[in-house]
């Protein structure tokens, strides 16, 4: 069985740009990150600095007609960036439209 099996819902490649926002321990910060795949409960995203796992994050993409909020379910450094998966918390708007097809 491939990871690819295990999944829950079907990934979509996307480039689109995503603003994400959260807070740690040294105030708000915010980041334009580049999405790698998105799918109906979550998002994966390429980030040049870590965000800490379990962190919620809010999330907006006007070209994925996306806004909410998430938490993050892992960090992983790939050589030079982070690669980020990001869980949508209930409630999280995201319009999927034409160019996306979920099952």
């Amino acid at each position: 069985m491939t990871v690819k099996d295990l999944r829950r819902n079907e990934r979509v490649p996307a480039q689109e740009r995503v603003a994400i926002g959260w807070d740690d321990s040294s105030g708000h910060k915010f980041v334009l990150a580049n999405c790698l795949n998105v799918s109906s409960q979550g998002i994966s995203v390429r980030l040049e600095s870590p965000i800490p796992v379990r962190s919620y994050v809010s999330l907006r993409s006007e070209k994925l007609q996306l806004s909410g909020n998430a938490a993050v379910k892992y960090c992983i450094r790939r050589n030079t960036w982070y690669q980020v998966g990001l869980e949508f918390n209930p409630g999280v708007k995201f319009n999927k439209g034409p160019a996306f097809s979920f099952s």
